[in-house]
């Protein structure tokens, strides 16, 4: 069993700007096959991306407080993975395994 991971804001964060950033160098088909991928996320991941969206969309519009108390709910609900990579970031591993 993998150890927990701890939940800090600036490790939630972290996470989601490196997402983010390497989102922004892809080519343009590099991007459409990234979220292709997208398409066969079960329902469960799927609601948790959405939480995580809507965090992230509130992230600009909130003071400190209100974020943490944000973020405490969604990991109340399940919404952070648990300790592993985004199923995003799973597959790119996968593809790369895969074709070397």
């Amino acid at each position: 069993m993998e150890p927990k991971v701890p939940r800090t804001r600036s490790f939630v964060l972290g996470n989601i700007v490196s997402e983010i950033t390497y989102l922004q160098i892809l080519t343009k088909e590099e991007l459409l096959e990234e979220t292709q991928g997208l398409t066969q996320l079960t329902a469960k991941e799927l609601d948790m991306s959405e939480s995580l969206a809507k965090l992230l969309l509130n992230l600009y519009k909130s003071d400190e407080k209100t974020l943490t108390d944000e973020f405490k709910a969604a990991a109340d609900k399940g919404a952070f993975f648990e300790g592993k990579k985004s199923p995003l970031r799973r597959q790119r591993r996968r593809r790369r395994m895969t074709s070397a």
